[in-house]
């Protein structure tokens, strides 16, 4: 018996919510995913799907390990130039001596890498909070000023 009436109510919501998602136009469908980004940044312990990267959304700085990384795979590094980039090797095993030398080097090897990091990390911060700045005005401007199309 309750199974039948969890089925019947099923079908129901099912047929409900596919009449909704004809309903809905392109700008509705933004509008909801950019909301969703705004709720997740505004409360992310709540668990919410995963939702699209915005491309007005800055890119994440790379941290210090990452810089370091790119310089040694790019052979800009003349310490691991005749070590990891000239020698015939695997990618596994190349990206293995790439963290071994990071590992072994001193606070004073890695400053020039961590001043670059703390750099991109406060010019990352500037933009973000600009980012939510901005993305905070629109959607609270669509909320409050639906478009005509939306409501005849």
């Amino acid at each position: 018996e309750y199974e039948e009436k969890h089925r019947i109510a099923k079908e129901e919501y099912t047929r409900q919510y596919d009449d909704y998602l004809k309903t809905r136009t392109t700008e509705d469908i933004v509008l909801e995913e950019k909301r969703r980004s705004l709720r997740k940044r505004l409360n992310p312990n709540k668990a919410l799907r995963r939702v699209d990267r915005d491309p007005d959304e800055p890119e994440k700085p790379k941290n210090a390990y990452m810089l370091f990384f790119v310089d040694a795979a790019t052979g800009k590094m003349p310490t691991l130039q005749g070590d990891v980039c000239s020698q015939p090797m695997s990618q596994t095993d190349r990206l293995k001596a790439i963290a071994q030398t990071w590992k072994s080097m001193s606070d004073e090897q890695k400053a020039p890498y961590n001043h670059q990091a703390k750099l991109l990390k406060q010019e990352y911060d500037e933009k973000y909070e600009v980012y939510l700045q901005t993305l905070a005005a629109k959607t609270l401007s669509t909320l409050f000023n639906p478009s005509p199309t939306r409501f005849p």
